[in-house]
């Protein structure tokens, strides 16, 4: 088997993007639950606050009430200005998959880590996601690729890496 090349710009597109597949990949059920609990939480306290006739109170809840869907976006927002300070922001990466492990690089730093290293991967239509922790994760779009394909490059993470899922369809030719 050859190495995978992989070359993209660690932009601001590739940051979002790396988010919301990380956050596709490891969909938190009970999530959606505990945003249900606080909205009615919200809106009780709002409630409370028009009973006990101080308005400002009920206005804050309901205010926050209505902030509650925009919450994701604020949170995506949040972390790519905290991403737009990072080194590699803005730089172009070069990473390399092979039997041995992952190694990525840019213009002055080179890492290398071991397929032991990661906890799990996913494979997309479109890249494959790798998983280090929870704030380590390396998004690899096939459109990156300089070097096989993406099913070449799936079959090697798939063999790799513990944890793989197939996300989505892919219908190669």
């Amino acid at each position: 088997m050859d190495d995978v090349v992989y070359e993209y710009k660690a932009g601001v597109t590739h940051g979002f993007e790396t988010f919301r597949r990380y956050r596709q990949q490891n969909r938190v059920g009970w999530f959606a639950s505990i945003k249900m609990i606080l909205m009615v939480l919200l809106f009780a306290f709002g409630c409370y606050g028009v009973y006990i006739k101080v308005p400002g109170v009920a206005m804050f809840a309901w205010g926050l009430l209505l902030l509650f869907p925009f919450a994701l976006y604020l949170n995506m927002l949040g972390i790519m200005l905290s991403v737009r300070r990072l080194q590699p922001f803005n730089s172009q990466m070069r990473a390399v998959l092979d039997r041995s492990g992952f190694t990525i690089s840019r213009k002055k730093k080179t890492s290398t880590f071991g397929w032991g290293e990661f906890k799990r991967s996913a494979g997309f239509p479109d890249g494959l996601i790798l998983v280090r922790g929870s704030r380590e994760c390396f998004w690899l779009p096939d459109a990156a690729l300089k070097s096989s394909s993406g099913s070449h490059a799936r079959e090697l993470v798939r063999q790799s890496v513990p944890i793989f899922k197939e996300l989505g369809s892919r219908s190669e030719t």
